[in-house]
């Protein structure tokens, strides 16, 4: 397992992208990190929950207009259905999910912040945090965390593969908060 440890121009960069707000969060709490298959299991299901967010974002096919053949159709119509199962099977799961209660946080590619008090342990600790952090996916994201003052922690045990998708995430995230902050500035 890889440790991504950043010098301080990086980690100032990846402290001001981040995701910030009201997101729902569980939290178990352990005086002894996880072990290597735990974080491998928590890598391997992360990356399945980024590459099914950036399914549900992509930007759909979009057909040529001046072709004539029917493959274009056929695959709008094929995606059509796909989305629309998708759609009801993420629906189903969360009905049947007990989803948490929704806590301040501010994620960014090294850290986690939230609400005094919210997460109930001591500065030492290892936590992993479950955070739902898109609600086209009914899947958590799993966060092993180390507590290093009230209110944060700081990441450990990702795999490189796992902190680039965290990173592109967070950037498409950003990137998008600002479109709708600068939406909203035009329209008043």
């Amino acid at each position: 397992m890889t440790d991504i440890h950043y010098d301080s121009q990086d980690e100032a960069l990846h402290e001001t992208i981040s995701l910030s707000g009201q997101l729902p969060m569980r939290y178990s709490v352990s005086a002894e990190a996880l072990t290597e298959a735990e974080l491998l299991n928590i890598n391997e299901r992360n990356l399945m929950l980024f590459n099914a967010i950036e399914v549900a974002e992509v930007q759909r096919y979009v057909a040529d207009p001046d072709a004539d053949d029917g493959v274009q159709v056929e695959l709008q119509r094929l995606e059509a259905k796909v989305d629309l199962l998708l759609g009801l099977m993420n629906q189903l799961l969360s009905q049947q999910q007990d989803i948490p209660q929704a806590r301040a946080v501010v994620l960014n590619a090294a850290a986690l912040q939230w609400q005094s008090g919210a997460i109930k342990a001591s500065v030492g600790d290892y936590v992993v945090v479950s955070l739902h952090v898109h609600n086209a996916v009914a899947m958590p994201l799993s966060l092993p965390l180390r507590l290093t003052q009230e209110g944060r922690g700081e990441l450990y045990g990702l795999t490189a593969l796992t902190q680039n998708a965290l990173d592109k995430f967070l950037f498409r995230q950003h990137r998008r908060a600002i479109a709708v902050s600068r939406m909203a500035r035009q329209e008043t």
